[in-house]
């Protein structure tokens, strides 16, 4: 609805003179309702000043009325009475008519105030019906069914104007929407019965709905609105006042296709009233017309706490409690304003990357404290539209700029994230991975948001702390990565996953001890998709720990079938911890393969080590006491301290490949550094073991290092189970 369109609805719906100040509340509220200009406008503003005038001499005609000159004079006493009276029922008759001039005020206050409540959310309700897909066709297809229908519904309910009533263009009722009544917007302990006053309502909406006549004017296009106001007596709530309000609907091209209704309880802003009336009722009794400033006060602060009651209300219906920012359905009408202005000239995704660290690590308080100084950080961009979706997730648009301008504008969010915050004592610091889409001719919101997700995928898969801008071959990887996320899911359904099996040897002798179980899997094509492709989307789409249940339990049976003892090494996932069910897994897996525990060995990485708890120390504690050996993957390459090789008493540590492919290239320093490793595993009493050995000359060297078991191609490449030595075929 235009806002010229509200000027009008206003102006016919409230005759009441309204101030300046009445103004600039109800645009805080929405900032749409513009009420017409009048040059009466300030008269009621005016006639609630105090009186201001000379003091009164004695002599003055006042004077002389209310003090006789008997009494001055010290005449007779029951003369002094009577006219003590008369001037007593004087000020009585001057104060009823003050009340009663200042009562008519109040009861034109009421209905301005209510009718400016009543059509600003039905206005609401109706610009959010008219920019929601789903309500329109339901209106269009008179479906009240339709799942487009839930969202408005539950927005209504957060106004406090359900049930709603749904006409067709031509005026007839399509039906009701919405069983029960509203959830009251007041959320006092004073205000108990909101709740039964709308259900009271709800229940007799049916009743209270005009007849189709009186809404013909409105169906003939004859006006632009219905707003009526009425109370019922009901026999447990008394007297509930309430509103009914119809309004036109029209679809995104500007056409009228039917009309909207709604009852709304009003009875609140009828008691606020009444009590401040009687009141200052008995303030005006009691004093007179020497207190004509007090209840112009009250009245004034009355009003003022009503409307910036409907102001925080307002406020937070559409704003994250947290930062501030605009929450998700706030930000979703906006953003579709810009984009059919066509303002939009950037849209992206900030993630707060490891934002989850921060809370484990430091309590939620700071958590909040720094999500607060991300809402400000993004507040600074240039003319920004920001809202916070949800957790550690931020969206950004900006309106046309040139793209170097944008380019600079995201790669300074992501410097000033990247810098340390001090909260409360303590040091914090992250990054920014942000993904930046560009609308395109015919775009849509979600379109274009989906581009921008795209965008900070790859910013996340470029090492974070990074801006994006979408690209198609973004798009391209977004399609595959659709792909093998299906193939994933496929797999897991018809167990297309294999095992290949890769020789451990002792260092000294060559002979094979145990080997490592190496998930393998292939596309639709037969052909071979990398593990660190799908291993790592496996984990992002919450399929991991089901994958590693499976290689737990073809592993141990597989290598149970072969005729000597070696043991077989099997990779374990940080998600596969943070189940908790990791423990009684691997036991089911040895019982029902029969392998001993002692001939299955658990790689964990460091990785698994940052989610550091008490869940995660028993798992481990467990699977050792079980007889299970641990060993530490990848040693070097994570982020764990020295401390954690004492404290979780790993059996093994595996230096990663890359040092072992740096002694090609940096000899003397690398076997100072593998040198260090291994005496130190030494003195904790760990095997060593090498991964990544493919020349002599690296055997070689690891052996006069101390290694006392090496893995590489130069042992052998990862073969199927039925390749390994020892098989014991299967009757």
């Amino acid at each position: 609805m235009s806002r010229k369109g509200n000027d009008r609805l206003m102006a016919k719906v409230n005759p009441v003179k309204v101030t300046d100040s009445d103004r600039g509340a109800a645009l805080a509220c929405r900032q749409v309702h513009m009420i017409p200009d009048d040059p009466h406008a300030w008269r009621f503003s005016e006639a609630a000043q105090p009186a201001q005038g000379p003091t009164r001499r004695p002599g003055s005609p006042l004077h002389q009325m209310i003090i006789p000159k008997m009494y001055r004079s010290g005449g007779d006493v029951p003369e002094c009475l009577v006219l003590i009276v008369r001037a007593i029922v004087f000020l009585a008759a001057v104060a009823a008519l003050t009340w009663a001039s200042f009562h008519l005020l109040i009861e034109q206050e009421v209905k301005r105030v209510a009718s400016l409540l009543v059509m600003d959310k039905a206005t609401h309700l109706v610009e959010i019906m008219e920019t929601t897909p789903g309500s329109v066709d339901a209106v269009l297809t008179r479906d009240l069914g339709h799942p487009g229908m839930a969202e408005t519904l539950g927005i209504a309910r957060g106004l406090g104007v359900a049930p709603i009533y749904l006409f067709g263009a031509d005026g007839e009722k399509i039906g009701r929407v919405g069983d029960q009544g509203a959830p009251s917007n007041r959320r006092s302990h004073t205000d108990t019965r909101s709740e039964e006053r709308s259900k009271v309502l709800a229940g007799l909406s049916n009743t209270l709905m005009p007849d189709p006549s009186v809404l013909r004017p409105l169906f003939e296009g004859r006006a632009e609105s219905f707003v009526s106001f009425d109370a019922i007596d009901h026999a447990t709530e008394g007297a509930v006042q309430y509103a009914v309000a119809v309004l036109p609907l029209s679809s995104p091209s500007g056409d009228r296709i039917g009309f909207v209704g709604m009852v709304l309880d009003t009875s609140h802003i009828h008691a606020v009233y009444a009590g401040g009336t009687t009141t200052l009722g008995l303030l005006f009794l009691s004093c007179g017309v020497i207190l004509f400033g007090v209840p112009a006060f009250g009245f004034w602060l009355q009003r003022q706490l009503t409307e910036r009651s409907t102001k925080d209300a307002k406020y937070h219906a559409r704003h994250d409690p947290l930062t501030g920012l605009l929450n998700r359905t706030s930000f979703v009408a906006e953003a579709e304003k810009w984009l059919r202005s066509g303002r939009i000239g950037y849209a992206a995704y900030v993630d707060v990357d490891r934002f989850k660290l921060i809370n484990d690590t430091h309590g939620h308080a700071v958590g909040d404290a720094f999500l607060r100084h991300v809402a400000g950080l993004l507040r600074r961009a240039p003319n920004p539209l920001v809202a916070r979706l949800g957790g550690d997730e931020f969206t950004v648009v900006l309106p046309k700029m040139p793209r170097e301008q944008a380019a600079v504008i995201f790669k300074g969010l992501v410097k000033q994230a990247a810098e340390d915050v001090e909260i409360d004592g303590i040091t914090v610091s992250t990054s920014f991975s942000i993904g930046v889409a560009v609308p395109q001719a015919g775009d849509t919101l979600d379109a274009l948001l989906q581009r921008a997700d795209v965008a900070i995928y790859a910013a996340k898969s470029q090492g974070r702390k990074t801006a994006a801008f979408y690209t198609d071959e973004m798009g391209e990887e977004a399609r595959r990565r659709r792909l093998l996320e299906m193939r994933l899911r496929d797999a897991c359904r018809e167990g297309d996953f294999a095992l290949n099996y890769q020789p451990l040897v002792d260092a000294k002798t060559g002979q094979t001890l145990g080997y490592e179980a190496l998930l393998r899997l292939n596309d639709l094509d037969g052909l071979p998709i990398s593990p660190e492709e799908f291993v790592g989307l496996a984990e992002e789409i919450g399929l991991i720990e089901e994958i590693g249940t499976w290689v737990l339990r073809a592993a141990t049976k597989e290598i149970a079938a072969l005729n000597d003892t070696s043991y077989v090494a099997v990779n374990l996932s940080a998600e596969q911890f943070q189940s908790g069910r990791l423990v009684k897994t691997v036991e089911q897996a040895l019982k029902s393969s029969g392998l001993p525990a002692e001939r299955l060995e658990l790689e964990i990485t460091e990785s698994v080590l940052l989610e550091e708890g008490t869940d995660t120390k028993f798992q481990i504690d467990s699977l050792k006491e079980a007889g299970i050996r641990l060993a530490l993957d990848d040693f070097g390459t994570g982020y764990s301290s020295l401390s954690s090789l004492w404290k979780y008493g790993f059996d093994r540590i595996k230096i990663d490949k890359s040092f072992v492919r740096a002694l090609d290239h940096s000899h003397d320093r690398m076997r100072e550094l593998i040198d260090v490793v291994v005496i130190l595993g030494r003195r904790l009493g760990m095997m060593i073991t090498a991964e990544g050995v493919e020349t002599e000359a690296q055997r070689r060297i690891l052996v006069q290092l101390g290694c006392q078991t090496l893995q590489g191609y130069y042992f052998g490449t990862p073969v199927p189970i039925q390749q390994v030595g020892g098989l014991v075929e299967a009757s």
